[in-house]
């Protein structure tokens, strides 16, 4: 749960979502049709093992569905511990960071959010299944009209759309949720 985050980054998670108005005031996208126009995705990558096998058999099959010549750029951020097992399915440009990418909170540094804000993306998508500080930080500065995640309570003020995590393969029918998202189906 993401109750077993440090406290001192709840504590400036709290102070974020205090000072900063993060509200999404977009209108709410019509999720019967897919994301028009989309030209450049990123995806939040997790790191913990157990995600870690399914996320690549999305991404698999995101690859698959765009082909050789995809028209869709996307781009990857990812704990650089995780970059290895994610082998060959993730490919540069990368945005990878370690501990010395996080402030005293545990937070991303400015150079870690500017990265991620200078992106020309339309859609965001983060694939922790839990609440991510990291991915959430990144996610708030990220240029996208469409911010996707998982549910949980805390994600609703960053996200404009949350995919139900109810059922035992939440995962997988996210995935696929995702995909029709992308229009790749």
């Amino acid at each position: 749960s993401g109750m077993d985050l440090p406290i001192k980054t709840r504590v400036a998670l709290f102070w974020k979502g205090l000072f900063y108005d993060t509200k999404n005031t977009d209108e709410p996208l019509a999720l019967d049709k897919n994301i028009p126009g989309l030209s450049g995705v990123l995806f939040l990558l997790p790191e913990a093992e157990n995600y870690v096998r399914v996320v690549r058999i999305f991404l698999q099959s995101i690859q698959n569905a765009l082909g050789p010549s995809p028209a869709i750029k996307i781009e990857y951020a990812l704990a650089k511990k995780s970059r290895i097992s994610y082998g060959t399915l993730v490919k540069e440009p990368l945005i990878v960071y370690s501990s010395s990418d996080l402030n005293y909170w545990g937070l991303p540094k400015r150079k870690l959010l500017n990265k991620c804000s200078d992106l020309d993306i339309n859609a965001a998508i983060d694939l922790n299944p839990d609440f991510n500080p990291i991915a959430v930080t990144l996610m708030q500065v990220a240029k996208a009209k469409v911010k996707i995640g998982y549910y949980s309570r805390k994600k609703e003020r960053y996200y404009n759309i949350l995919i139900d995590r109810k059922k035992t393969d939440f995962l997988e029918r996210g995935n696929r949720y995702i995909i029709q998202l992308l229009g790749l189906n």
